[in-house]
């Protein structure tokens, strides 16, 4: 993807396969490929994709009973999607919702 310019895409792809290990139980998996979407998005400077795994890996956290990561990864996607004005407040507020119940115990 990158030598297509298309360096978002390769994020895109490992959000996707976290999101997929996740659905499948495969949580250590998803974790893996959120840090591996994270660290591109992060290396890029693409701030939404950056979001978008945090919240993967905020998912992949909490079903791994890692609460307090969690709620970091959560916190800090939150962060960047209300940085990005009011077109990712959905996703903010998304962010919000999965720390507080983290938090809950949910």
């Amino acid at each position: 993807w990158a030598a297509a310019g298309r360096a978002d895409k390769e994020v895109d792809v490992a959000i996707r396969r976290s999101q997929l290990a996740g659905r499948r139980g495969a949580w250590d998996e998803a974790f893996k490929a959120a840090n591996d979407a994270l660290m591109l998005a992060s290396r890029r400077r693409l701030a939404e994709q950056g979001g978008h795994a945090q919240m993967a890996r905020g998912e992949a956290l909490a079903a791994l009973d890692r609460k307090d990561e969690a709620l970091a990864s959560f916190t800090e996607a939150s962060r960047i999607f209300g940085s990005l004005g009011e077109a990712n407040t959905g996703h903010a507020a998304a962010a919000e919702r999965r720390a507080r119940a983290v938090v809950s115990g949910g």
